[in-house]
């Protein structure tokens, strides 16, 4: 057994899983750190390293992270802001030709975005990739797996399932309400025009699960948002609830229409009042209430205005 392979198997004894059962019944165990994306990692780390430095590359595993450290920096002109889309190229091409020749990279070494892609399947965050003078890092961060997000990305159509742009978008759109092209950009280390297209292809058919916001969509770079039965499916795995901002101003005003009522019952049970200085209190306390809750709420307001 090589010593590649003895890497993944002692990984892989150390592993925890989650068991998950997808929509259509289909049985899966996640692994507390994907072994495709864990095996992409170490293939890297052993193609593109510069072994020329003579130093070994490190392996840190416990239930918090997994650190994969190789010595050398990126091979040149790739970059940890190109790394997603920029085309594989070994450092060294003798060494990249055993791995083919043994059988290690026949289902490996095929890019970064095959690691994203299998931790965000799983339900969790992408590899944090940094480098130095020295050597690159690639994280990855354990947690316990985003069980809806696996559930839901499993019943989108086969192409997006394995389309690395579509799962980094649906991730930001589970902390964020909207997105835009020119912000999502960044993340897809693609261009603005390259990311809108994306956007457009996944608010029509067949994935369907994005739409436009009333007031940016005849923009050129409309603010796109996860449709209502997409927000459903996700459940708790989005940080966010549409109404959630509607709900805080509704909040505000029930509190303040419970301290009317109350000023109204005081008032009426007294009996020491007017009928005419009665009526006033009650105007006033009412007007006072509405102006409060506006002023407390109008940021609430706005937002709610701008999202739908």
């Amino acid at each position: 057994m090589t010593a590649f392979e003895e890497l993944i198997q002692l990984i892989r004894t150390r592993q925890g899983i989650t068991p998950v059962t997808l929509p259509d019944g289909q049985q899966l165990q996640i692994e507390d750190y994907p072994s495709l994306a864990v095996r992409e990692a170490l293939a890297n780390a052993f193609i593109h390293g510069d072994w020329r430095l003579r130093v070994p590359i490190q392996i840190e595993h416990s239930p918090q992270y997994l650190r994969i450290d190789s010595p050398g920096p990126l091979v040149s002109g790739i970059t940890t802001r190109n790394i997603l889309t920029h085309g594989s190229r070994a450092r060294f091409s003798a060494l990249a030709s055993g791995f083919r020749v043994l059988g290690l990279a026949e289902e490996v070494g095929q890019g970064v975005d095959r690691m994203y892609r299998e931790m965000i399947r799983s339900g969790r965050d992408i590899p944090i990739i940094t480098e130095d003078s020295s050597r690159v890092s690639v994280l990855f961060r354990g947690q316990p797996p985003k069980v809806r997000t696996t559930k839901f990305l499993s019943t989108l159509p086969t192409a997006e399932q394995n389309d690395t742009d579509t799962l980094l978008i649906v991730r930001h759109l589970c902390e964020k309400k909207t997105v835009k092209a020119d912000v999502i950009a960044h993340e897809l280390q693609r261009t603005v025009e390259e990311s809108q297209a994306v956007l457009l292809r996944l608010s029509v058919d067949p994935a369907n699960i994005l739409e436009p916001t009333r007031a940016t969509m005849n923009r050129r770079y409309p603010s796109y948002r996860l449709r209502a039965e997409v927000v459903t499916q996700l459940g708790n795995a989005v940080a966010y609830h549409r109404g959630g901002d509607r709900g805080a101003v509704l909040s505000v005003i029930s509190t303040r229409k419970l301290l009317i009522t109350s000023m109204i019952t005081t008032i009426s049970t007294t009996g020491q009042f007017s009928g005419y200085l009665m009526s006033t209190c009650i105007r006033r306390a009412t007007f006072y209430a509405i102006w409060l809750a506006v002023r407390q709420s109008h940021v609430a307001l706005r937002r709610s205005v701008e999202l739908w």
